[in-house]
């Protein structure tokens, strides 16, 4: 690390702006930034990761979190997700509702998740969480298929707002359902100049706000099953046709790291052009609009 901040410092791109127009890619949860590279990270770079919430990267660069100078990058999908989807393909009625992950665990209210499973048409929900330890590629490649045989995909948080879960529901075509409120989600989104996240992904209440809530989890179910469930007239059926479609090329223009890297390299670095403007550092279209605000 000393090396690296040595040769940052050395470098007259570093040295043009301080190192403001650089981008750090901080990928790893448990990654650890010490003294000097942590002082050159926190004095300008912009941070790239996959979650705004995370606490061990936002502890890691406590000021570039602060002062909204992040990125953010959607999760790496697995392999057995990220192919090519038939957007008109037909529907598993037996698993129209699929949820991938733990059922139990200590914090998120995933028990709600059971209840929800209780009362739609069509739930295979359970059975589907990822080994701890030994091989996982069983796992990967039955609920894969799964994914894209399903329509509906519910996304509660993970560790933090966002999860994996999402971007392989983008990526099998099965519509997201975030489980998180809308105004919440906003900053925890990647790439929202580039994509229109309420055209590809439904919004609900976080799964611990519906357990406080006298029959929270039946109205849910009640307004999935009139709007996306197996039964949902026509025009709901057209729409949510048309959500999949859309969030499928989403997916592969600007989320999918194993078919299109270029795309998401693209779709970091617009963004990571108009945070620039927003915040001074360059000059561009898009900086009268935005209000220019100093780092």
């Amino acid at each position: 690390e000393q090396k690296v901040a040595e040769a940052l410092k050395a470098s007259e791109h570093f040295k043009r702006r301080g190192g403001q127009d650089h981008i750090h890619l901080f990928m790893k949860y448990g990654q650890n930034v010490n003294p000097p590279l942590k002082e050159l990270y926190e004095a300008g770079p912009l941070v790239a990761t996959t979650d705004r919430s995370f606490w061990s990267i936002s502890h890691n660069l406590p000021t570039p979190f602060k002062k909204g100078q992040v990125v953010l990058l959607p999760y790496v999908s697995s392999s057995y997700v990220d192919v090519d989807v038939d957007p008109s393909r037909r529907m598993d009625p037996t698993s129209w509702y699929f949820f991938r992950g733990t059922l139990f665990r200590r914090f998120g209210a995933r028990t709600e998740l059971v209840e929800l499973g209780r009362q739609v048409t069509g739930a295979s929900f359970e059975g589907h969480k990822m080994p701890s330890k030994g091989p996982q590629e069983d796992v990967l490649q039955n609920t894969s298929r799964l994914m894209r045989a399903s329509s509906v995909c519910p996304c509660p948080q993970g560790d933090a707002p966002t999860s994996g879960r999402l971007f392989e529901a983008l990526a099998t075509g099965c519509l997201a359902i975030v489980m998180s409120p809308r105004d919440i989600m906003t900053n925890d989104l990647p790439f929202p100049s580039l994509i229109d996240w309420d055209a590809i992904s439904l919004f609900s209440h976080s799964l611990e706000f519906l357990g406080t809530r006298t029959r929270g989890v039946a109205r849910l179910a009640k307004q999935l099953e009139r709007t996306v469930g197996p039964q949902a007239d026509v025009h709901y059926k057209r729409r949510t046709g048309a959500m999949r479609k859309r969030a499928l090329e989403a997916f592969h223009r600007h989320m999918s790291y194993f078919r299109n890297p270029e795309g998401v390299v693209s779709s970091m670095l617009f963004e990571a052009w108009i945070l620039l403007q927003a915040k001074g550092v360059l000059e561009g279209p898009y900086v009268e609009a935005l209000g220019a605000e100093k780092f």
